[in-house]
């Protein structure tokens, strides 16, 4: 019962999205954009929206992926750019955790409290986070997901004195304290261009649960956030409708291929893939915090 009602608040909240999309695309008159789109940009807006909602089901997140198709090919303006990926990502999003809320058994309460926790970060931190050394942070919150990640390879394998992986179907006593703790801060950083995918997920392994459970741990507390970081973006008209359209068309594929790969792999190679997922955001967290790359993406809220 408490399932199918997360399901009718993602139903409303997406309703809520798409309402607030074509409203502002009639404002904006965005159409008209659509009516002018070359076939090449659909193309590429089809594949790039594909690949990018794939990749965002396993969790590594698809900012960074839709960047990289949409920067050198200049299909999109760069003062479109955050709010089309923000946009745009909504819809999947949805998908996502509607498809693992149904799919995965995981414990309700560890859903809605995470979610909660998640949601207040977001907004009681958001004019303090802004202040905080953002590149430190990543380079710090880089290096701890890969730690992470080495730590769930050696559990895998059963290497070292690290236990095994868990089977726990969610949070509970002081894991769920100490779960939304971290999931209050990982809300904070969405504030400043942090996903909240990978480090929410890391957090529930490392305190035990089964490595499918988290999926709908993490993809709630992002997509509860989603509409309005959008919205923001629907009012000042900076998003690019085509691009948003096929990322709503091809993208759902790629979600539900995910999906399957996700709710099929046994789990000894899930979390290999996981693993993976933590190393390669760990990286480019490490990565951009070195380098001192500039957050164009500012509002992103997924890897």
């Amino acid at each position: 019962m408490i399932v199918r009602i997360i399901q009718f608040l993602l139903v409303s909240l997406f309703a809520f999205s798409e309402y607030d999309l074509l409203k502002a695309s009639k404002k904006h008159n965005k159409w008209a954009d659509v009516k002018a789109t070359t076939p090449y940009k659909w193309g590429w807006g089809m594949v790039s929206g594909f690949t990018g909602l794939c990749l965002d089901t396993l969790g590594i997140g698809s900012f960074a992926v839709l960047s990289s198709f949409w920067r050198p090919t200049k299909i999109c303006k760069d003062i479109n750019l955050p709010g089309t990926l923000n946009c745009g990502t909504v819809f999947g999003g949805f998908i996502e955790a509607f498809i693992f809320v149904a799919a995965v058994d995981c414990d309700v309460k560890t859903i809605i409290f995470m979610c909660i926790s998640a949601a207040i970060g977001a907004y009681l931190m958001a004019g303090i986070v802004v202040k905080w050394d953002v590149k430190r942070l990543r380079i710090i919150l880089g290096i701890c997901l890969i730690a992470c990640a080495v730590v769930m390879v050696c559990k895998n394998v059963g290497f070292g004195p690290f236990g095994v992986v868990g089977t726990a179907r969610g949070l509970y006593g002081w894991k769920l304290v100490v779960g939304c703790i971290f999931n209050f801060i990982w809300g904070a950083l969405m504030n400043v261009g942090f996903g909240i995918y990978a480090p929410c997920m890391a957090t529930c392994i490392m305190l035990g649960c089964d490595p499918v459970v988290t999926f709908p741990i993490f993809m709630c507390s992002c997509c509860f956030e989603m509409p309005f970081s959008a919205h923001m973006f629907y009012k000042e008209g900076k998003f690019d409708l085509p691009l948003i359209l096929c990322l709503q068309t091809a993208g759902i594929v790629g979600v539900f291929i995910a999906a399957f790969v996700v709710t099929s792999l046994p789990i000894y190679y899930l979390l290999f893939l996981i693993a993976g997922v933590l190393t390669v955001v760990g990286i480019t967290l490490v990565r951009d915090g070195i380098m001192g790359k500039a957050d164009v993406e500012h509002s992103e809220v997924e890897a």
